[in-house]
């Protein structure tokens, strides 16, 4: 009898994960192709665990953008913006170490050649042909790329809830007023997502820790005269 149930939770959990979608962002980086990039990128985490603004300064472009839509760039609006003047208690290197850690990709942009973090910012789907019209009016705010694999989609927002299904590095449609709703009543407490994947196969509620927003913060690199910079780190607004 014992191996009965045994049975049947194995045959549950093969039918919950049989369900594939086709729009995924696959974690890559591509940051040992260039040995002066690894070298950039192994100073930069050192910088960030010392918290030596000092050093960053140095690896920072002149005209760093911080915000577009504030019109934040230079070094100046980058200090002011991160609170650089007591770094001990800035939160820009916790931020600047996520992204990283998340790994890269090389990308184009105006035809020049960059370095991005994170790599779930550079995909080539098509999201308008996918979105309804109501999604479209909130895009690309409501989009997002799940970073971790297997990551359980419940029924209810609740984690001793059904699990419908699993995700691993979908793209996904948040639902904004559905989910601020519930956080709102959780008091913020939990980051709870009422979500629909891009096929629109799979919906339920996700935690966030898991999934990024395609307007999050982004770290660009450019090579400049045989040195890397960092060009931007901001998020689209």
């Amino acid at each position: 009898m014992r191996i009965f149930y045994i049975l049947i939770i194995i045959l549950t959990f093969e039918t919950i994960i049989a369900q594939e979608t086709k729009y995924k962002v696959i974690p890559r980086d591509q940051s040992n192709i260039d040995k002066s990039l690894v070298s950039f990128i192994t100073s930069l985490k050192e910088v960030c665990l010392k918290k030596d603004t000092s050093m960053l300064f140095e690896m920072l472009d002149t005209g760093i953008v911080t915000s577009y839509g504030a019109g934040l760039f230079g070094k100046k609006d980058f200090k002011e913006k991160w609170k650089l003047q007591n770094p001990e208690n800035s939160d820009l290197w916790d931020r600047f170490m996520f992204v990283i850690n998340l790994g890269g990709v090389f990308d184009t942009i105006n035809e020049k050649k960059f370095f991005i973090f994170p790599y779930a910012l550079s995909f080539d789907w098509d999201l308008d042909s996918e979105l309804d019209s109501t999604q479209k009016l909130s895009s690309p705010f409501n989009v997002f790329i799940c970073i971790d694999k297997n990551i359980p989609v419940y029924e209810k927002p609740d984690t001793n809830s059904k699990v419908l299904n699993f995700l691993s590095y979908d793209i996904i449609v948040k639902d904004f007023d559905i989910s601020q709703k519930q956080n709102e009543k959780d008091n913020y407490q939990i980051n709870w997502n009422y979500i629909l994947t891009l096929d629109k196969k799979i919906k339920g509620w996700i935690l966030g820790e898991s999934i990024y927003s395609s307007t999050g913060l982004e770290i660009q690199l450019e090579k400049q005269k045989g040195k890397w910079k960092i060009t931007c780190f901001c998020s689209y607004d």
